[in-house]
């Protein structure tokens, strides 16, 4: 009697009394379990991987020290943060910039680079900056082009030759602010050849007159800046201070007789402070007052 696979199924589970389902599994078949790799090939797919990131650092290596070459920003860039060290191929391109040489002195070299100080010399505030941080001590070659500049000067001032830089001078005297600190921290002491300049403007003026000729106490020595009253004066916070240590209401009031014989007033007329004689004034407001008459 022939019978079909699955009526066959069907006896069998009736007469063992099996579940259903259970005939399936014994006829199911099992796939082959993949082959396991051997060592070697463990060992020949990581040097493949290891092979192909070395080629990736290498070309971006390659890419970034390619335009490193480029521009002398870059280039000292690629010392300072990639390789940590001196850059000989990008050298020649570093010395043709003025802040890309001092940077790779002070950070790379950390000493004086001769082949950068040419261009570095070339730029005041620079020159004076290398001076200070990388020579630490005066830069003669350079003076020259750092007193060109009234910031550099000060600063080559103060914190290079530590004393006057009379090369520099005439650059500081043009910055009123500029004056009154080299004043007050270089010469320590008055700079009559600066207060035209420094009577130009009220802070300069004022921190003059209280931190230079008042050594910081105004009420202690009370040393007037007639030149420096009328701009001071246009300054509320700053003549408030002023007029109230020195009792006056306008600029030039009651400015003390001077030198032997002639007696000198302070006459203001059109924002300008005059020096005239007590005999001079006298007359000046006559014909002033004849002329309102």
């Amino acid at each position: 009697m022939k019978i079909t696979k699955s009526e066959l199924k069907q006896l069998v589970e009736q007469e063992m009394g099996i579940t259903e389902g259970w005939f399936d599994n014994i006829f199911k078949k099992q796939k082959p379990a993949p082959p396991k790799q051997t060592r070697q090939q463990d060992s020949q797919q990581a040097r493949q991987q290891d092979s192909q990131q070395a080629r990736q650092q290498g070309a971006a290596e390659a890419a970034a020290k390619a335009k490193a070459l480029k521009s002398p920003k870059d280039a000292v860039t690629y010392a300072i943060e990639v390789i940590k060290g001196r850059f000989p191929e990008g050298e020649k391109i570093i010395a043709s910039d003025p802040i890309s040489s001092h940077e790779y002195a002070r950070k790379i070299i950390k000493g004086r680079w001769k082949e950068g100080e040419k261009i570095i010399a070339s730029d005041p505030n620079m020159a004076q900056s290398y001076a200070q941080h990388v020579i630490r001590g005066p830069w003669p070659e350079a003076e020259k082009i750092i007193a060109s500049n009234p910031i550099s000067s000060h600063e080559y001032a103060r914190n290079v030759v530590k004393g006057r830089f009379p090369e520099g001078e005439k650059a500081i005297a043009k910055e009123p602010q500029l004056a009154q600190s080299y004043a007050q921290y270089v010469i320590r002491g008055p700079w009559p050849e600066a207060e035209d300049s420094l009577a130009s403007d009220a802070p300069a003026a004022f921190l003059y007159a209280k931190y230079v000729l008042n050594k910081g106490d105004f009420q202690k020595n009370k040393k007037r800046f007639l030149k420096g009253e009328e701009v001071i004066s246009r300054n509320r916070r700053f003549w408030e201070l002023y007029s109230k240590v020195f009792g006056i209401k306008k600029p030039g009031e009651n400015v003390q007789p001077e030198g032997k014989g002639v007696q000198e007033e302070m006459f203001i007329n059109k924002n300008k402070i005059m020096k005239i004689t007590k005999s001079e004034l006298k007359q000046m407001i006559k014909e002033e007052l004849y002329n309102k008459n």
